[in-house]
């Protein structure tokens, strides 16, 4: 008996544990996916001319990419490194990354109601 005893505390154990992590694994993917769709949506729009970089960590800039003032970028993802926010941008002349948002006006959609 004790042997069926310890099975089954091991089967209710295994089973709580599963489900926990099951509903954190769709908590992080969740927050991945909402977290993607927002930066989808905003537009950022370059106050000055910019050149981009080719990598992540590369600055200052060497990039042979050249945003020009007014032009529209769409944030497609970030990087937290210690000293800086890194955000990778779609521009019209063309991909590259950016220190942060400084540079830009960021449009946000208007929230729905």
């Amino acid at each position: 008996m004790d042997k069926k005893f310890f099975a089954l505390v091991l089967f209710v154990v295994a089973g709580i544990a599963i489900f926990f992590l099951s509903i954190y694994a769709i908590f992080h993917i969740w927050g991945y996916l909402t977290y993607e769709t927002k930066a989808e949506k905003e537009l950022w729009i370059a106050e000055d001319k910019l050149l981009l970089a080719d990598e992540a960590n590369f600055f200052p800039a060497t990039g042979t990419i050249v945003i020009e003032k007014n032009e529209a970028c769409i944030p497609i993802r970030s990087i937290n490194e210690k000293e800086a926010i890194y955000t990778e941008v779609l521009c019209e002349n063309g991909r590259g990354w950016v220190i942060g948002s400084s540079n830009f006006r960021v449009i946000r959609p208007a929230s729905p109601r």
